[in-house]
């Protein structure tokens, strides 16, 4: 592929897939699966890059094969959703880089497939409405929440797409829900290898606050207060690079799970890899993966049951530590089977196969 202004190259079927993409430069899972699938998209020949609004724009954290442009369409569509602050706060950036330069510009010819995540629904609709476009959901939460947009502005969009790839079991079915025509699962991966087993553990909690931060504070002062952690000590894990999560899991025996909301839930799954036992919420999405064989899930939004697991699981530890290690062994191995680099690749390239295949067989209008 060329990366001339403006344009890009074409794989070995003349098709071009334009993966939407948010500004965000902070830590996101789901951006960087967007980053994931078109870097190995690319390896496979497919002429797949990412279309950012902003010239500013690149997720820090992304593969470096992921080619990136920006869409002027894409970034007026964006804006209509900010508010005025933000709004200037763009213009006063896309000026800046106009004088001194950014990611190049490209907008989409109307051969272009558009692959939209799913909370970027009413954007995509609106910026290219003639566009053949395949989904991408990531969380059922924010597909129902964007999909209910849509309804408002009395749009309905289904049609618009030919494909729907979920990337975990609840995201598929919010797929089915909504009327996809045709659907793919793509597992993600958390890249477990990233997160190698370790048996001999610290005696550390660790936690990450980012999803649950009133509730992440109680619980802490709370399990301090209580005074039953036997000795262990805990540690939020927050704004940090991956590479210090993984050395932070790598230490910890006990992980307490805060997700919330999710399509999968990455935290649990990364610090049952790393061979924590695992105490806490499933997020919703986590379900597929985190239960009574390989951690221990408490029922959403309770804490007061989440502060006694956490317990009680530290006074079974240091007691006797064989049903936990088996329960924290199981969990990894099912994590690395699941969420595997070659699971996700096998998946994507399968299902990639089946999306050019609805592309070709679609007409491209959206009546």
């Amino acid at each position: 592929m060329t990366g001339t202004p403006g344009s890009a190259g074409r794989d070995r079927t003349g098709q071009r897939y334009l993966f939407l993409c948010p500004d965000k430069k902070k830590a996101s899972g789901g951006i960087a699966v967007l980053y994931d699938m078109v870097a190995e998209l690319r390896r496979n020949g497919y002429d797949a890059v990412i279309l950012h609004g902003e010239r500013g724009a690149r997720y820090p954290d992304g593969h470096a094969e992921a080619l990136i442009f920006a869409s002027p369409s894409f970034l007026r569509a964006m804006r209509a959703r900010f508010g005025v602050r933000r709004r200037i706060a763009s213009w006063i950036s896309q000026m800046a880089y106009a004088l001194r330069g950014g990611i190049q510009t490209l907008e989409p010819e109307a051969s272009d497939v558009i692959v939209v995540p799913e909370f970027l629904l009413a954007e995509a609709v609106a910026a290219f409405p003639q566009n053949r476009k395949v989904l991408i959901s990531q969380n059922p939460f924010s597909h129902l929440r964007a999909y209910a947009r849509l309804l408002k502005q009395g749009r309905e969009a289904t049609h618009a797409f030919v494909y729907a790839v979920g990337v975990s079991e609840i995201c598929v079915g919010v797929c089915d829900l909504l009327g996809s025509r045709q659907l793919g699962y793509v597992p993600v991966t958390m890249w477990p290898e990233r997160f190698p087993f370790q048996q001999n553990k610290e005696k550390l909690v660790t936690f990450m606050p980012r999803k649950r931060r009133e509730e992440a504070t109680i619980i802490e002062a709370v399990l301090r207060a209580r005074g039953k952690l036997h000795g262990y000590r805990l540690e939020a894990i927050d704004g940090i690079p991956l590479a210090d999560v993984a050395e932070r899991l790598a230490r910890s025996r006990f992980f307490i799970s805060l997700q919330s909301r999710e399509g999968l839930g990455f935290p649990a799954a990364e610090a049952m890899a790393s061979g924590c036992v695992v105490v806490g919420y499933t997020g919703l999405g986590g379900d597929e993966y985190f239960d009574t064989t390989t951690g221990i899930p408490v029922p959403e939004g309770d804490t007061a049951a989440l502060v006694r697991a956490v317990e009680a699981a530290i006074g079974e530890y240091e007691e006797s530590p064989e049903r936990l290690d088996r329960i924290r062994h199981h969990a990894s191995d099912t994590v690395n089977r699941k969420y595997s680099r070659d699971a996700f690749v096998s998946n994507l390239q399968r299902v990639w196969a089946e999306v050019e295949t609805a592309v070709a067989a679609a007409d491209g209008d959206v009546r």
